[in-house]
């Protein structure tokens, strides 16, 4: 099954937002970038790669099929070189559009692909055994991180972008769930959880302090101590916007980003 590769933030600032979640979190510096597209910091948790990048110009971003908008950019997958064929296939088939970017080069060479999914999500697919070593953090014996656990999108129509996510990249459904403000799906590779939620209305979403455009919407870490993971936050000037007794905090930190923190695995 592919595996969730990557989240990407679009930054003002790559280096300070870079220390903001290496600082609260422990993520590991991975290495910096620079490319015709953007300069970039890349972390991980272990598993999880997290690029911080910062394009050059919003023709270009829009030129690799992202936003220019400050916050949340796009997300990638891990592929078995053997199955990109099929995975392009089902794409094509569910209505994706192929975006431009590197595309596939010499066998033996990373590749990254870009496509764009419902609500306007951009999805990128690179080749798990030529770029994972490059984009996951080596743990030392005992080591234990905070893990990015959960990825939300916000959706027009939950369930035809869930039916896209499950049918094309073999994602499972773990769960539903319908509140006063939204409807949810939760989906899994396994590893990351992959809500996809339907506010009852943009002001919903605004009230609730996320985007209320569609596409990205926030992220979450797990983390050990949620109090401990509090004070640093609050020491780094991070906002807290909602807290939820016994299941999360939500918080607000670089470039108007939602993320929330949870004790519950």
């Amino acid at each position: 099954m592919p595996k969730l590769r990557h989240l990407a933030l679009h930054t003002a600032d790559p280096e300070s937002t870079a220390n903001f979640y290496k600082r609260v979190f422990d993520m590991k510096e991975l290495h910096r970038s620079k490319s015709p597209m953007a300069d970039g910091m890349h972390l991980s948790d272990g598993t999880v790669h997290l690029a911080l990048l910062r394009y050059r110009s919003p023709e270009l971003a829009a030129a690799y099929g992202s936003s220019s908008a400050l916050g949340m950019s796009h997300i990638g997958f891990w592929l078995d070189e053997a199955d990109a064929e099929e995975i392009r296939r089902r794409l094509t088939e569910a209505g994706a559009v192929r975006g431009e970017g590197p595309g596939v080069g010499a066998p033996g060479v990373f590749f990254e692909e870009k496509w764009r999914g419902p609500d306007g999500v951009v999805i990128d697919l690179s080749d798990a055994k030529i770029g994972q070593a490059q984009y996951q953090a080596k743990l030392n014996d005992g080591e234990r991180l905070p893990k990015l656990n959960h990825i939300a999108l916000y959706s027009s129509a939950p369930e035809r972008t869930a039916n896209f996510y499950k049918r094309v990249f073999a994602m499972q459904e773990s769960g539903r769930g319908e509140t006063a403000f939204a409807e949810t799906i939760s989906l899994s590779d396994g590893y990351v959880d992959f809500s996809v939620a339907g506010f009852r209305s943009p002001e919903i979403a605004a009230q609730r302090h996320y985007p209320f455009s569609f596409g990205l919407s926030h992220f979450g870490f797990l983390v050990e101590d949620r109090e401990a993971a509090a004070q640093r936050l609050c020491a780094v000037g991070a906002e807290r916007v909602k807290n939820i007794p016994n299941v999360a905090d939500k918080w607000k930190g670089p470039d108007g980003v939602v993320f929330d923190i949870t004790d519950k695995g």
